[in-house]
């Protein structure tokens, strides 16, 4: 290891040594704030049953008013044809 290496190690377990107390709380509060953002990330990629079946309510009326809204202009076309025919 480098000459600098090794004074950055000796110095740095120096002042870990003699900071014992602030390197404890900064660890802890870095590990509660990964804790906290993995959770937080976590919960909003995966949906509860009742969310799941929601989604699938909505897309399937949203489906349902898209073909009859297409149903209603088929029906107007015929009706065109119809008169265009008589």
């Amino acid at each position: 290891m480098s000459n600098s290496g090794k004074n950055f190690q000796r110095t740095f377990n120096q002042y870990v040594r003699r900071n014992q107390g602030w390197v404890f709380i900064i660890l802890t509060l870095v590990i509660i704030f990964l804790s906290v953002f993995i959770f937080r990330s976590f919960s909003k990629t995966t949906s509860t049953p009742l969310e799941n079946y929601q989604d699938q309510m909505t897309k399937m009326q949203e489906q349902i008013n898209s073909q009859a809204e297409k149903i209603q202009l088929l029906e107007e076309q015929i009706k065109k044809l119809q008169e265009n025919t008589n």
